[in-house]
Parts: C-alpha cells; structure tokens; sequence
C-alpha cells in the first residue's frame, strides 16, 4: 500500500500557473477582438464563432489550471484537451506565416501535454 502524496508536487503547481495565466490572457483578447467584432457588419460568422470559441477555450483552460491544482482527473483531461486545440491551432497560425507565435505556441502546449501526463501529475489527480 503508498502513502498518500500530502505535499502538491512542482509539476502540478508549474501546470497550475500556466494554465490560469494562459486561460487569463487568452480571455482577455478574445473579449477585446470580441468588442472589435461586436462593432463590424462585414465579418463573416466563421471569425465572430472563432473569437467566441476562444474566449470559451480560454475559460475552459483557467478552470482546469484551478482544478488540476485541486487535484480533479477531470481537469487533467479537460486541460490536455485545450492544450491539444491550442496546439492545433499554432499549426494553423505556422500556416498563415506567423512563424515565431505559431512555433513558441506549440512548443509551450507541447510542454504542458508533457507535464499534465507525468506519473506525479497522474497520481496528484487520480480518482479518490
């Protein structure tokens, strides 16, 4: 039988703040493109549901930095799920020629993936 973990371990506090600051910054600019859009009669509807499904992606990612904190396996999931669409859409970005954005985005949800998959993370977040 193993001891219980009584001490959060660096990974998961790491996880944690990238996930909140990221989830942070992303809800602040999709709410001012969202004001942006808000004011344009000419935007087509795949932009104004893609600012929207940004905001949406980046408050789904601060509640699973706070719950992966916690210690939630649902949070675990739901935070590799957004760091997967946000990988996605750096190749998209990578395609439209925005090089250095598109490559440092990737890498960064890459190293989450990593860490939110580590045996400490996992043990952290297990199901009681």
């Amino acid at each position: 039988m193993t001891t219980p973990i009584t001490k959060r371990p660096r990974e998961v506090w790491t996880v944690s703040i990238l996930l909140f600051c990221f989830g942070l910054l992303g809800t602040v600019l999709s709410l001012f493109l969202a004001g942006l859009v808000a004011g344009e009669d000419d935007i087509p509807g795949f932009v104004t549901f893609a600012v929207y499904a940004g905001a949406v992606l980046a408050a789904a990612e601060i509640l699973a930095g706070v719950f992966v904190f916690l210690g939630r396996e649902w949070a675990r999931r739901i935070a590799i799920a957004v760091c997967v669409l946000n990988g996605l859409s750096g190749l998209v970005t990578l395609a439209s020629g925005v090089v250095l954005q598109a490559l440092v985005g990737i890498v960064v949800n890459i190293a989450l993936i990593v860490n939110l998959s580590k045996d400490e993370v996992r043990y952290w977040c297990r199901p009681d």
